[in-house]
């Protein structure tokens, strides 16, 4: 699960991103660098409720007018401020073919400690040296926080089921990972809350 921050020359986008019928053929075309190439893009923090025993990732998602898609250049840091610098294309004057293109980007951002952050997308038109324009996109904010869960180590695990035992309500965390974020999974607790977590696995 996840929280998304869609955009778009169109507005807000879901997950259903705009498409549109393309001709038959391809063209090619010198990129320029356009901040207009991009059709629509979303960006997700997961998982939507970011602990601080598990990394938290910033998944990118849209479409380009054309095959040149954006590039990951760097993560900064400063504070709780948080800053992902994409460059649209690496060098002007790269060909690129005209056809809608479907294009995505995960990017780490690490073990974060408890607290609220904001992340803001700058997207470039080409790297340094090369002159170009900028598009900053948020901040979206999000907290991370010491949420119930567990971690695991030395086990391969294939389910933990979590259980509230004042409202004896449980979900389960399925697949195999190192932790399990039980509230990020829909469990809801309260303070004073009594917790049960079991995993099921095996020793590798």
């Amino acid at each position: 699960m996840s929280a998304r921050f869609g955009t778009g020359l169109l507005g807000r986008c879901h997950h259903a991103l705009f498409v549109w019928c393309v001709g038959v053929g391809i063209v090619l075309a010198n990129s320029t660098g356009s901040l207009a190439d991009l059709l629509s893009q979303e960006f997700t923090v997961a998982p939507i409720l970011p602990s601080t025993y598990e990394p938290t990732v910033l998944l990118m998602e849209g479409v380009s007018s054309d095959s040149c898609v954006p590039q990951l250049g760097e993560v900064s840091r400063e504070g709780d401020d948080l800053t992902v610098t994409l460059y649209g294309s690496l060098v002007p004057g790269q060909t690129c073919a005209t056809v809608l293109t479907d294009w995505n980007e995960i990017v780490a951002l690490g073990l974060l400690e408890e607290g609220e952050y904001s992340v803001t997308v700058d997207l470039r038109g080409f790297p340094p040296p090369f002159p170009s324009s900028s598009q900053i996109f948020g901040p979206f904010t999000f907290a991370v926080a010491d949420r119930v869960g567990a971690t695991w180590h030395g086990i391969s695990t294939t389910r933990t089921l979590c259980r509230n035992r004042r409202t004896r309500e449980k979900v389960v965390v399925r697949g195999e990972a190192e932790v399990a974020n039980c509230e990020a999974a829909g469990l809801t607790v309260a303070p004073g809350d009594g917790v049960v977590i079991r995993t099921i696995g095996s020793v590798p």
